[in-house]
């Protein structure tokens, strides 16, 4: 006799999916499977599925998340306040000051407003925009008025740094434990469920749970679908695109004329 099941390597899916799945899976032999030698084997496996969800559950809570948001939001708050000081100092009259706020102005437009981004995405950006502008160096950020504001970002990521590394401490340390255990157990649950229905099914027949495997092994397809995918998103990820929410700045002959841009430049004709 075959296999009812498809091989399907769970243990690769993250927990969120493997958590879907053990639920499909026991929601569909509830309805699908009825006869009584199944009935304990089933309520065995809704025991590990709930025992998982409430490891879950527990993980959520995060004494650092509260301390984590409001760091996040300073550091907004600080980006905000450079950007809006930055377009602020493209209309001032002098043209060293003008010129300065134009070069963190395009570098601030070069990565795009993060404060919208996924915590990765954000400080992923604000890292390099922190570079570029250490590189301006503090003189050109002091013309621009920007200096202060820049180090008050710079202290706001740190905290920010600071406070995200204990919460992800504590999810780990949870993770290591309770919630490892626990997705192990429903692993091990759940490939024992699927042995014992195949076991049943030698005895009484395959008739009786042939519409439970399909529903299994379509999930199942779905799930390797989901690995795949994954995989190969992974070998053709490339940088990203760049934010263009931030509307470019508007040129400016003096400083753009001092720059030498290409577009600039003297022709051949003209030399």
């Amino acid at each position: 006799m075959k296999n009812l099941f498809i091989p399907c390597a769970f243990s690769n899916l993250r927990m969120n999916e493997f958590f879907s799945l053990i639920n499909l899976v026991h929601q569909a032999a509830e309805a699908m499977v009825t006869t009584e030698a199944a009935k304990p084997m089933i309520a065995d496996l809704g025991a590990a599925a709930k025992k998982l969800d409430d490891s879950l559950k527990q993980s959520a809570v995060n004494k650092y998340t509260a301390s984590v948001e409001l760091a996040d939001q300073a550091v907004d708050e600080a980006w905000s306040g450079i950007w809006s000081m930055a377009k602020t100092m493209l209309k001032h009259p002098g043209l060293e000051r003008r010129s300065a706020a134009a070069e963190v102005y395009d570098l601030m437009y070069k990565y795009g407003n993060p404060t919208k981004l996924s915590y990765k995405d954000e400080y992923g950006r604000l890292r390099n925009l922190t570079q570029d502008l250490d590189a301006l160096g503090t003189e050109k950020l002091a013309k621009a008025y920007l200096d202060e504001w820049f180090a008050e970002l710079k202290k706001r990521i740190a905290t920010f740094h600071a406070a995200d590394e204990k919460r992800m401490s504590e999810e780990d340390a949870y993770q290591v434990g309770i919630s490892k255990a626990a997705r192990d157990e429903a692993e091990e649950a759940l490939r024992t469920f699927l042995k014992k229905i195949e076991a049943l099914a030698i005895i009484n027949g395959e008739e009786e749970y042939a519409g439970f495997a399909t529903r299994v092994n379509t999930l199942f397809g779905e799930a390797k679908a989901t690995l795949k995918s994954r995989q190969t998103k992974g070998k053709n990820k490339t940088g990203g695109t760049p934010d263009t929410s931030l509307p470019g700045r508007e040129p400016d002959p003096e400083i753009d004329g001092e720059k030498g841009d290409a577009s600039d430049s003297e022709s051949p004709d003209e030399i």
